[in-house]
């Protein structure tokens, strides 16, 4: 396998503790494909990996955080 890669950052808005948040969003390609989403202060909201037919998501909040 090859380097991990970089996407170009996108604006999204994600569903965090049951309101939409505006997020930027990086794409990072490579073994593992990963996706993560930051707020305007740079915190850490989201993040989905995808290994070959795997799939997880970790969110702000979603455990009592």
């Amino acid at each position: 396998s090859g380097p991990d890669r970089l996407g170009s950052p996108g604006a999204d808005a994600i569903r965090i503790d049951g309101r939409l948040t505006a997020a930027q969003r990086w794409r990072i390609d490579g073994d593992i494909d990963r996706t993560l989403w930051y707020d305007a202060d740079d915190q850490l909201l989201r993040v989905d990996f995808v290994e070959k037919d795997r799939a997880f998501t970790i969110r702000r909040g979603a455990c009592g955080g």
